[in-house]
């Protein structure tokens, strides 16, 4: 287990060792990527606090959630936060099997 800056730890599920050999494959698994984290992006300026000098400040209430999210295992997130994440695995599905659609 790696330790995470907030002090949790949390399984590291990445393997290094992968190669991805399908050039248009890993472009919109990179397109994907990109959108999902633009998505992220847009939400949490969306509910944080912009100041006048450039810097955000993320409520109090959403870190208190998101670390106590982002420490707990998938198999111990109550059913609405699991649904979430199994929305975004069916967008990668979609990639690998074909129906992919647009993710830029």
């Amino acid at each position: 287990m790696a330790g995470t800056e907030g002090g949790g730890e949390r399984r590291d599920t990445v393997r290094h060792d992968v190669m991805v050999t399908d050039d248009a494959l890993q472009e919109q698994l990179a397109a994907y990527a990109h959108a999902a984290w633009s998505e992220w992006m847009m939400y949490l300026f969306r509910v944080s606090e912009q100041r006048p000098d450039g810097t955000v400040t993320i409520p109090g209430w959403l870190v208190q959630r998101w670390t106590r999210q982002m420490t707990t295992p998938y198999a111990d997130l109550p059913p609405e936060e699991q649904a979430s994440d199994r929305k975004e695995a069916v967008r990668i599905v979609q990639i690998l099997y074909g129906g992919a659609g647009d993710h830029g």
